[in-house]
């Protein structure tokens, strides 16, 4: 599903945690919210794994939680 973004323009709040592959090399995971879609978007290299040691996983939770509070209430 493409993301309607005007041209040029970034993401509010886009933010990268840095990782590893399985091979430990060094990659970075893309997270932001899209609140007038109502979705979060993670963006990670194709085909790859993303290790995060405790730190880093931390870093990605905090991340997720900023970008779910920036979506608008679900309705009942």
């Amino acid at each position: 599903m493409a993301m309607p973004q005007q041209p040029g323009r970034r993401p509010r709040r886009a933010c990268r945690i840095v990782c590893e592959d399985g091979y430990h090399r060094v990659l970075s995971v893309g997270l932001w919210a899209v609140p007038s879609l109502g979705v979060v978007v993670m963006v990670a290299p194709a085909a790859k794994s993303a290790r995060f040691d405790r730190e880093q996983a931390i870093s990605l939770r905090a991340a997720l939680d900023a970008a779910i509070a920036e979506l608008p209430s679900p309705t009942e």
